[in-house]
């Protein structure tokens, strides 16, 4: 079941602080077995919109490089089209490439891929990196395959980007409370409960949030209520507005 590698990914995560090059082999040792990855690469976009590299796992420095050497967002490669339009970009017929990615025509894929793709990776609400992966295998996107990647790039955008939701942030104000408050003045939550909170904040229900996550209703619905504690809010709805708040309009 792929909810376990995603409920095993955010233990791991979760444990102590680890460096991105550490989780990508991580992520491609041990969470996305079920698709046979070979190697695994993530990049970010910086300010001028041109591709960054972050970190990499079972790819060559040199290949690293010349895969993402020079591209910019207005680009048709595949991490771009991926950050720009929000969305999964798979390739499984390498070593050929789809026309309209004219650009990897030139560039040698690492020995043996059959399969790349490519899974954006947000930052309060907006794609501003790229996970990319190659497989030895021809991969056949399905719908639980995309929600599957999905999870794994929200955590992993957490990750990234959690110092800079740790500071202060701006919350809903009554004429009770402060204007400003830091997440930990009202208490700690977990990495774990952090997910639950954004996915909470997405609509979803305890029943959605476990079976995306692998965990019990139970262990989820338990989350939820530390949840409230720490955020001192009264249900569901208040915490969803506090998570935009606390994490979204700061970034």
């Amino acid at each position: 079941m792929l909810v376990k590698q995603v409920a095993d990914f955010i233990e791991y995560i979760s444990a102590r602080d680890r460096t991105l090059d550490e989780i990508l082999a991580h992520v491609v040792l041990r969470v996305l077995t079920p698709l046979d990855p070979s190697s695994c690469v993530i990049s970010e976009l910086n300010s001028e919109g041109r591709v960054i590299h972050l970190a990499k796992f079972g790819i060559s420095q040199e290949e690293y490089v010349e895969y993402l050497e020079g591209i910019n967002i207005r680009d048709i490669h595949p991490t771009t089209v991926s950050i720009r339009e929000k969305k999964i970009v798979l390739i499984n017929t390498l070593p050929e490439v789809p026309r309209e990615f004219g650009l990897l025509k030139s560039i040698p894929h690492p020995t043996g891929s059959k399969s790349m793709i490519t899974v954006p990776v947000e930052n309060a609400g907006s794609p501003v990196a790229g996970l990319m992966f190659f497989s030895d295998n021809v991969i056949e996107m399905s719908e639980e395959i995309e929600v599957f990647l999905e999870a794994i790039a929200k955590i992993i955008a957490l990750y990234m980007y959690r110092d800079a939701k740790n500071t202060k942030r701006q919350v809903l104000q009554s004429n009770s409370r402060e204007s400003e408050v830091s997440v930990t003045a009202r208490g700690e939550i977990t990495d774990r409960q952090r997910i639950i909170l954004q996915m909470m904040s997405e609509g979803r229900t305890n029943a959605s949030i476990s079976e995306l996550l692998g965990y019990s209703e139970s262990t989820i619905r338990q989350d939820t209520i530390k949840i409230f504690a720490a955020l001192g809010c009264s249900g569901r709805k208040e915490a969803a507005a506090m998570y935009k708040e606390l994490y979204e309009k700061s970034a």
